[in-house]
């Protein structure tokens, strides 16, 4: 069965969750073009764009964690992060163990508000990102000082480059759920993507 939805999260959060997409959508595109180190010494356009973008996303995931810790509504830290807390994986566990008991007779998962693991997936994607946003700034941090060959820029990228592999699967994964649920009327895609400030939100 649908569930009705209203705009639920605030102006800041769903801006700085359109910035982060946006972001992420160009560093994963031009890293399939780039070239990191040219070999006739020139500079390659798409690894600019790939190495602005990033300190872009940098700064937007730094604002979006600003806004997780010192928000008053909406989802909490621990909520993103059950894994940490006892009570919250437990609420983990019994959240997955719904879905499956409350699948519908067309065989699709239900969808419900307030969903711990829904919540945790959120986290997933927001740790999948700033991983990848740190070892890229450490990585670009590490290339204007001339250490590109030194130990943190090898170990930056050690870690950036598998991540970047988790964030293509996080992002075909999310989109792909968001769309499904959006053409399934069960959860339209303005719940996140609408930027009017009157929206409401919890």
């Amino acid at each position: 069965m649908a569930a009705s939805h209203n705009p639920e999260y605030s102006l800041k959060t769903r801006l700085v969750h359109m910035l982060i997409a946006i972001a992420v959508i160009v560093q994963l595109a031009t890293s399939l073009v780039m070239k990191a180190h040219p070999q006739d010494g020139t500079e390659d356009v798409f690894f600019e764009v790939h190495e602005y973008s990033g300190l872009i996303s940098f700064a937007v995931i730094c604002a979006f964690w600003v806004i997780i810790l010192f928000r008053q509504r909406g989802t909490t830290l621990a909520e993103l992060f059950p894994w940490f807390s006892t009570r919250h994986r437990k609420e983990l566990i019994e959240a997955v163990k719904a879905r499956f008991r409350n699948t519908d007779k067309t065989g699709r998962l239900s969808f419900y508000d307030g969903d711990p693991f829904a919540k945790a997936v959120h986290g997933l994607g927001i740790a999948i990102i700033s991983v990848m946003a740190m070892t890229g700034v450490t990585y670009f941090v590490a290339l204007k000082l001339g250490a590109d060959e030194g130990i943190l820029a090898s170990g930056a990228m050690l870690i950036h480059e598998p991540v970047s592999k988790l964030a293509w699967a996080y992002l075909v994964a999310h989109a792909g759920i968001a769309v499904f649920h959006a053409l399934l009327k069960e959860r339209p895609l303005s719940v996140m993507w609408n930027i009017s400030p009157w929206a409401q939100k919890k």
